[in-house]
Order: structure tokens, then sequence, then C-alpha cells
């Protein structure tokens, strides 16, 4: 009986070695998958929201004669832009000129804007380049430079108030006051 048993035990399982498995044919012992990283190009520039409005104003004689105060001239808007670039960049800038209800001021050089790196960037002053805009009207000037990219680097703007005072004097305000605005638009393009 035992002889027995030990020959249909080895029959079985000489059976069951053959089985084709569920996968089709025998079992490989190894196998590959191909695992992928793919970078794509991220681009994005953002104006800090609570920084949307910068206002220079003129509501007293001094102002008209002497020119805004220190703190009204000179306006810096901390993190103001966030940039999002996988690799180096421009920012270029676009403005509308001064304009009210279709009237664009006649001088053009009213206000000057200038960058310098923000608390959250990677680069170093030496690393990137800026110039100096004026927000007369322009359909893209060069603005900051970067020879790396980064995610959510943030740069300092300052709006700097440079018109000569004399020249807002002689405009027909009657009583009520008038703005002039200029739509500034921020662009960033891979470098």
């Amino acid at each position: 009986t035992g002889a027995l048993l030990i020959v249909a035990l080895f029959s079985v399982n000489g059976v069951m070695a053959q089985a084709p498995s569920a996968y089709g044919g025998n079992r490989v012992s190894s196998d590959a998958v191909t695992v992928n990283l793919k970078f794509a190009p991220i681009q994005s520039i953002q104006v800090n929201p609570n920084q949307k409005e910068i206002n220079f104003v003129f509501d007293s004689p001094t102002d008209y004669t002497n020119g805004l105060a220190a703190g009204e001239k000179t306006q810096t808007q901390t993190d103001h832009l966030t940039v999002y670039h996988s690799g180096p960049f421009n920012v270029k800038v676009k403005s509308s000129g001064f304009v009210n209800n279709g009237e664009t001021l006649a001088e053009t050089n009213h206000v000057n804007i200038t960058a310098k790196i923000g608390t959250n960037s990677a680069v170093t002053t030496a690393d990137v380049t800026y110039k100096e805009v004026s927000l007369a009207a322009t359909s893209g000037a060069d603005f900051i430079s970067s020879p790396i990219g980064g995610m959510g680097f943030t740069f300092d703007v300052t709006y700097d108030h440079v018109g000569d005072i004399t020249k807002y004097i002689n405009h027909d305000f009657d009583s009520t006051e008038k703005t002039y605005v200029a739509t500034v638009t921020y662009e960033i393009f891979s470098n």
C-alpha cells in the first residue's frame, strides 16, 4: 500500500508540474516594466492678489509743488511677482500708458518699475538680470532674466513716480478728480 501511495504521489506531481499556468504557457522567472519620468515644461507668473492696485495720489498743494513724499513717491511691493518655470526664463512688461476715458496723458514717463529678488528665491543677485521699465505705452519691454528655473520664485517690484509734477498742474480737472490708469501686464517666456 505504501509503495502504491508513493507511485500515485509521483504521478500527480509530475502531471501538475507539466500543467500550463493560468497565464498561459509555463511560468517565467522574471519580467520587466517600463517606468517613465515625464517632465512637462512649466511656465506661470502671478501678481500677488493683495497688490493688484498701486495708487499715486496728488491731493495737496505740496504734492503739486514739491512732489509726493518719499513713502508715496516710491512704493515697493514685497513678493509682488511669483514665478514658476522649469528652466531659464525672461519676464517682459506690457503697459497701456496712462489713460482716462480715452484721453492719454501727453507726457509719457510717469512711473518706472524695477525688480529685485523676493523672500523666496533660489537665485542670487549675481544670477538675475533686471532692467528698469517705464510704464509709458509699451508692447513688451525686458524686465527680469534668470539663467535658472524654479518653482515659486518671488520678486519684489518697486513703482517709482518719476513724472515732472508741473506737467499735471494745467490739466482741466474741473472740480472732480481724474484718474489716469495704466494697465500693466507681466508675461513670462522661456529663455
